[in-house]
């Protein structure tokens, strides 16, 4: 979803969306997203926009549904994400690049640099929801995870394990020590 910038006032320009309108695809095409990860294009939120003599303020907060993989128990599970946008952007025309970019450099760390007459808003929301993902999801706080010998979800009918108590063969000479 591309915005020229020229629409941009100081009055603001707000931009709500439903999740009917996929606003996502084109940026999510471009990303390279984690395996066992799918994001829905369909966002639900807001953002409103500020601009005044090439600097733009863009704020808002919008929900995004994540299918994840568990990194415990490998099973599929939706989350909802709700993340902030908060930036600030300044533009440069095309006489204010030097050659070496310098003025890139000296940007804020959280200021946006655009170089051309539209922002893609799609995109800055792909990247804000990937920079949410965790790197260990988890389908609940408390997943107990696969059990390490017989491969089925610790605590669950299809797991016993843990009700047998087995000692590791190495650790036999130890215990039978201990006893003496």
């Amino acid at each position: 979803m591309k915005i020229a910038l020229d629409d941009i006032t100081s009055n603001g320009l707000e931009i709500h969306f439903e999740e009917t309108e996929d606003v996502l695809s084109p940026a999510l095409k471009t990303m390279l997203v984690p395996r066992g990860t799918a994001i829905s294009p369909y966002i639900i939120g807001g953002v409103s926009l500020e601009g005044q003599a090439g600097l733009f303020r863009i704020d808002g907060q919008i929900t995004a549904q994540v299918t994840q993989c568990c990194s415990r128990c490998l099973t599929s599970f939706v989350s909802s994400r709700v993340i902030e946008l908060h930036f600030s952007a300044r533009r440069l025309s095309a006489e204010q690049i030097p050659s070496d970019a310098s003025a890139l450099l000296d940007a804020q760390p959280d200021e946006l640099v655009l170089l051309e007459d539209e922002l893609d808003l799609g995109e800055l929301i792909a990247q804000e929801i990937m920079l949410d993902l965790p790197l260990q999801p988890l389908c609940r706080d408390d997943c107990p995870g696969l059990c390490p010998r017989c491969g089925g979800l610790r605590g669950s009918d299809e797991c016993h394990c843990g009700e047998e108590k087995t000692i590791d063969p190495r650790w036999q000479k130890l215990l039978s020590m201990r006893g003496k």
